[in-house]
């Protein structure tokens, strides 16, 4: 009898074994194969423009060879929607693997679906156990696991790390250098150089055609990328994100801060109405669309813009690269008249809900080291490109190719890619990878480009933001994404309506003179605090202070 049960119990464990489940023998972490016998899996993903079966992807079947892990695929439409659907129903599966473009899985659903709910697994202990490679490079992220952690304080997925370096510092000011060499200016580096700069532009026809028509400086409110009028310019008063969920706070040594009732948000405001009130702004920059911009840059035989604020030129000129595209050129941020000045931080690069995994799953360990893969160099390529030799591949050591920086190169993208014409070649925008600080600037870059070109835009928007916004930024001072409990969600939500509306109108009221800031800052603040300024401060505080701690 003991004997008979001897067997069993082997007999069940070689079955669990062939059937790929958790309890196989496996590697140690970041060693390949995962496991000697292969181990199935189920993941379900995005349908996507560029995979029409998962299982064809070559990446997939590269991955497979190399982890010994079999992936059984599953599609879901790519809505916000179809995650909830697909639990509701009781789909069979070990995890998603999602696409911001897709089933992207929100803070909310993690907050619903594992805090709440324990439908996902919190992934903590696997993640310390095997995935050496996530481990390092979420550590090189500032405040990294916070920005993954939920309102319990575990983690129920495995995010995108993305650093776009342009993008962190986005509220950038163009200004016409055509213009400027003309009436023989510098470059402005103070707030009262840059007002001297717009007076002469607006009074001293630098385009030349006996016209008053020169606009100063011309911004956008909506279908917009970092082009309203007052952003740049706040940032040489106090530290200033208008866009949501931001609203104007900020981190002080651990404080959440709201710049909205500080003295130096007056002392800006009162700069820009200066400047609105001597024409020195263009007046539809607090009302108009995106499209309005570029049609007023555009119009004409000669220019009539000579400053505006955008992530990129693209954003108000038709086409980067031909003439009027290149009149104009970046200026750092500018010091105010206490010395201060910023780059406030725009693009966090961390995006979860990329991998999660069911808590009833029995494969969760596998798909961990699996996913652990992505985190590494080499594994993000294969994401992101495809095959090495094909899509991507690392430059050998004394190759004479050159980065952005004019370093040697890393690595270099072969083809630039096309979803319309790359199918079933790799994941790209899908799943989990590590486009790290070092990823962009570390690939091969033709040397000697037209920054200006539209070949060059992506090399000149990386040295730009290195160059001239880096310098200034105050990182340290940005409010960090935060997570709030399902109760919590609907008062914040409530909160920044709220405040967004009363932010915007007296902005708007006190730059174009229809109430007066001097007169009117007491009854302001009265507002303010009506508008919920004071409760969605402590609301963001105790959140900050549940995901990274206090300071």
């Amino acid at each position: 009898m003991k004997r008979m049960r001897r067997t069993l119990c082997v007999f069940a464990a070689l079955t669990l074994i062939a059937g790929g489940s958790a309890w196989a023998q496996l590697s140690a972490p970041g060693v390949f194969p995962i496991s000697k016998n292969k181990v199935n899996v189920t993941l379900i993903a995005d349908t996507r423009t560029h995979i029409d079966d998962y299982a064809k992807v070559e990446v997939v079947k590269y991955l497979e060879k190399l982890t010994n892990v079999h992936v059984n695929w599953k599609t879901l439409p790519s809505s916000v929607e179809a995650v909830s659907l697909s639990l509701a129903s009781g789909e069979d599966a070990d995890g998603y693997w999602t696409s911001n473009a897709g089933i992207g899985i929100t803070s909310d659903q993690l907050e619903q679906y594992g805090v709440q709910e324990k439908m996902f697994m919190p992934l903590d202990a696997l993640i310390e156990k095997d995935m050496p490679n996530y481990k390092k490079a979420i550590a090189a992220v500032p405040n990294g696991v916070g920005l993954t952690k939920s309102t319990d304080g575990k983690i129920y997925s495995l995010p995108q790390i993305d650093y776009c370096q342009h993008c962190e510092h986005s509220a950038k000011m163009w200004i016409n250098q055509t213009w400027l060499d003309k009436l023989g200016l510098k470059t402005p580096t103070t707030t009262d150089e840059f007002y001297a700069m717009l007076k002469a532009f607006k009074t001293k026809d630098p385009n030349g055609n006996g016209k008053a028509d020169e606009i100063g400086m011309i911004g956008a409110i909506t279908n917009s990328w970092q082009q309203y009028a007052e952003m740049f310019i706040l940032n040489s008063f106090v530290y200033y994100d208008p866009n949501l969920p931001v609203l104007g706070y900020y981190v002080d040594k651990g404080t959440v801060t709201s710049s909205l009732k500080l003295p130096a948000y007056k002392e800006g405001l009162k700069y820009m109405t200066r400047l609105y009130k001597e024409g020195l702004i263009y007046e539809g920059s607090f009302t108009q669309d995106a499209d309005v911009v570029k049609k007023i840059v555009e119009s004409g035989d000669v220019p009539v813009v000579g400053a505006a604020p955008a992530g990129y030129t693209g954003m108000f000129v038709a086409k980067i690269g031909d003439e009027r595209s290149r009149d104009f050129r970046p200026i750092a941020p500018l010091k105010g008249p206490n010395g201060f000045r910023n780059a406030p931080f725009e693009s966090w690069p961390i995006s979860v809900g990329h991998l999660v995994i069911n808590s009833k799953s029995k494969n969760a360990e596998v798909i961990l080291k699996w996913a652990d893969f992505f985190y590494s160099l080499e594994g993000t390529l294969y994401n992101r490109y495809g095959m090495r030799g094909k899509g991507w591949d690392l430059v050998k050591a004394g190759s004479t190719e050159k980065d952005y920086n004019g370093n040697p190169a890393v690595w270099k993208q072969l083809r630039e890619w096309d979803p319309n014409t790359f199918i079933n070649e790799s994941f790209f925008d899908t799943g989990v990878w590590n486009m790290d600080v070092n990823f962009r600037p570390s690939c091969a870059s033709p040397q000697g480009l037209d920054l200006w070109s539209a070949e060059g835009n992506e090399q000149q928007l990386y040295l730009t933001t290195k160059n001239l916004y880096k310098p200034s930024a105050h990182n340290e001072m940005a409010l960090p994404p935060l997570k709030f409990t399902p109760a919590e969600s609907l008062d914040v939500a409530a909160l920044r309506t709220e405040l967004q509306k009363y932010m915007q109108k007296t902005q708007f009221d006190f730059i174009t003179g229809a109430a007066n800031i001097d007169t009117d800052w007491s009854k302001y603040l009265d507002g303010l605090e009506k508008a919920g300024v004071s409760r969605l401060q402590a609301a963001y505080q105790k959140a900050y202070e549940r995901q990274f701690g206090k300071k």
